[in-house]
């Protein structure tokens, strides 16, 4: 379903590119390629992005209370969605030659109402709850321009801040457990840029983000969380080029 949804995303996104962005592109300051006038992606760019974040937390909670006093043990797994809208800006750097472009960039974003939490199926009233805060990226890029459009790949690193908590019930009230994070792991993607006009460049984009299995120790030796974070990112940039 996620994958629809984000299929979906990109069509849509890829439906408002202007039917005149090849004229405009055109007038671009530009270089040959086999005999065809294309525009120069070569230089600094930065603009802004607007995308949504479909994210993935699955984990595990256990806890027990060492004897005499011990109850029966309490475990439960978790798979958490909190994704949401995000809002941000990034900043690069191309080299072209021919028909080919290399790049370096990074990016940051915000990321909004992104929190979701997974109840305790035994009914004991805990739960675990995450929340995705910001992304960023620091990638490498490769793309191949075919006529006005370049289609590029994408890899690199990617940091994301997060937070999780726990919540116990318990006569007195219950107790809440919270610890936020910088999680770093790795990003894949690609996607397709055309000029709109001047230096303008449009731009549609997936990104994939994978972190590693994160380990919260709510209770020393007695009570803790285990999960791990998944991101699939659709987003749109305006893009200009200096």
């Amino acid at each position: 379903m996620r994958r629809f949804w984000i299929a979906g995303a990109l069509c849509l996104a890829l439906s408002g590119v202007p039917a005149h962005a090849r004229d405009k592109a055109a007038s671009a300051p530009g270089v040959s390629v086999l005999g065809v006038s294309t525009p120069s992606w070569a230089g600094f760019y930065f603009g802004p992005t607007l995308g949504w974040t479909f994210a993935s937390a699955q984990g595990d909670y256990a806890g027990f209370v060492p004897p005499p006093a011990a109850p029966p043990m309490i475990y439960y797994p978790f798979d958490l969605n909190p994704g949401g809208g995000s809002l941000g800006g990034q900043l690069g750097y191309n080299v072209q030659f021919g028909a080919w472009v290399f790049g370096l960039e990074g990016d940051w974003s915000w990321v909004f109402n992104a929190s979701d939490r997974g109840f305790d199926p035994g009914g004991s009233g805990r739960y675990d709850d995450v929340t995705l805060i910001w992304t960023g990226h620091a990638r490498g890029r490769i793309g191949y321009l075919f006529s006005q459009y370049l289609f590029f790949f994408s890899g690199g690193a990617a940091f994301a801040g997060t937070q999780a908590a726990h919540y116990a019930p318990s006569n007195a009230g219950g107790s809440s457990w919270y610890d936020t994070r910088l999680l770093t792991g790795y990003s894949l993607g690609g996607g397709i840029e055309t000029f709109l006009m001047g230096n303008w460049i449009f731009r549609v984009e997936y990104l994939h983000d994978h972190f590693g299995s994160e380990h919260y120790d709510w209770v020393a030796g007695s009570r803790y969380s285990n999960s791990d974070l998944t991101l699939d990112t659709v987003r749109i940039s305006f893009v200009f080029r200096q």
